[in-house]
């Protein structure tokens, strides 16, 4: 029997986005993550019979992390979007400097069907004997709502400081693709 752990969790460390498919250390960290809640919900149909309810049923687990980043990194957008940058020709561009830029499409056809990710949160805790730290949570496949969803109206604040949106699914897999010994989950705790 695993033991009881009495933990306080209190403030997000960092928040990191990988493909199933990649390697344990190819995680991504969302840089400036402000702030990140997870929102669980699930259905359920009451049995009723005899003027009483007979028995409740629960079904489409469903869930959504939210988070705020106040800045944004190519790599994090190219993770959740599905769309690789790409480098521009010399010369183009406003700057018209000369020397080439990263390129990143908005709202490309690619982004309609956006790659699974994996999120791992990690959050300061302290334990019952006040000693810190780390606990990580894991969801183990999930689909970001476009990336540019605050940057559409785009004034300078939405631009640079974006809230992502991704709707998290059940999983036969963990976060490296390997499958979980109790059947489908969206993810994991591990207290520290």
């Amino acid at each position: 029997m695993p033991s009881v752990k009495q933990n306080t969790l209190f403030g997000l460390k960092n928040l990191h986005v990988k493909l199933p498919s990649d390697p344990g250390t190819a995680w991504v960290q969302l840089v400036g993550a402000e702030d990140a809640t997870y929102k669980a919900s699930v259905s359920n149909v009451e049995q009723t019979g005899d003027d009483a309810i007979l028995g409740e049923f629960y079904y489409a687990q469903k869930g959504t992390i939210t988070a705020k980043c106040s800045i944004t990194t190519v790599a994090v957008l190219e993770k959740l979007s599905g769309v690789a940058a790409r480098i521009s020709q010399p010369g183009t561009g406003p700057s018209n400097s000369g020397s080439s830029v990263d390129v990143t499409d908005i709202q490309a056809l690619a982004e309609l069907t956006p790659p699974f990710v994996a999120v791992r949160a990690s959050v300061t805790s302290r334990k019952a004997d006040g000693t810190t730290g780390t606990t990580y949570m894991y969801f183990y496949k999930g689909l970001c709502k476009t990336v540019w969803e605050s940057a559409a109206g785009g004034s300078y604040g939405k631009m640079t400081s974006p809230t992502l949106t991704i709707d998290t699914f059940t999983s036969a897999n963990d976060e490296m693709n390997v499958a979980l010994p109790n059947g489908n989950a969206f993810g994991r705790v591990e207290w520290a």
